[in-house]
């Protein structure tokens, strides 16, 4: 298979959604939130928005404390770490103040089990000016709500959908070397629910499999047994 990223539907949402962050005006609210199940491809996009666009990204820890997560949040914005929570904060406050930069937090629910590390990044949003952009999972939403402060500040929340067979086709075109049946998509996306992960997975071993056999194309048939 080439190696190549692949530009899905939910890489745009993703990017969608972070436009819509940046372009709102002062004084109105900069969070965001991109959520769903499992294995759609949610982390792998919002590490290539990073990287394409020099975004910060973070990732959640379920240890994070409030001065763990400031100090992490610190370290990508290329700043010294601070022994004291105030003083980090501050620091947070005016970096992203003088400097705004879009900050993505992945594996948001790991923040969710300690109000204050939320309410804390609410408080950096509020004073700066600065957006956020959550990734989470297929209940995220849900808990957010629970937090009816903070909710209120999200400008746009978008949920993250399966690959549909369509798509599961077009993936195939960019990254594959021998191409595939439209039998074997619909097939893909019965067994996988349009996981991304689970059809990369499929992908790269019927392509293997098709080309050991010196096969023309990825057929149906070829699917009979779970990837090794």
């Amino acid at each position: 298979m080439k190696n190549q990223f692949v530009i899905t539907k939910n890489v745009r949402r993703l990017y969608k959604l972070a436009d819509t962050l940046l372009t709102t005006d002062n004084g109105t609210p900069g969070l965001g939130l991109f959520y769903g199940s499992p294995g759609l491809g949610k982390s792998e996009a919002a590490i290539h928005m990073h990287v394409q666009k020099d975004y910060v990204y973070l990732r959640a820890k379920t240890a994070w404390s409030i001065r763990w997560f400031l100090n992490d949040l610190l370290h990508e914005l290329n700043e010294k770490q601070e022994g004291r929570i105030k003083n980090a904060y501050n620091r947070a406050v005016e970096v992203l103040s003088i400097n705004p930069k879009l900050v993505i937090i992945d594996e948001v629910d790991h923040m969710l089990h300690d109000s204050k590390i939320l309410e804390t990044m609410r408080d950096i949003h509020d004073e700066s000016g600065n957006c956020f952009l959550l990734i989470g999972m297929h209940n995220a939403e849900r808990k957010l709500k629970g937090f009816p402060h903070l909710y209120s500040r999200f400008a746009d929340v978008i949920r993250a959908r399966p690959i549909d067979q369509d798509e599961i086709l077009e993936i195939s075109e960019k990254l594959a070397e021998v191409p595939m049946h439209e039998e074997t998509a619909e097939r893909l996306y019965e067994i996988t629910n349009g996981e991304f992960r689970k059809i990369m997975t499929w992908l790269h071993y019927l392509e293997e499999k098709a080309k050991t056999n010196s096969m023309e194309s990825i057929s149906p048939e070829l699917i009979d047994k779970t990837p090794q």
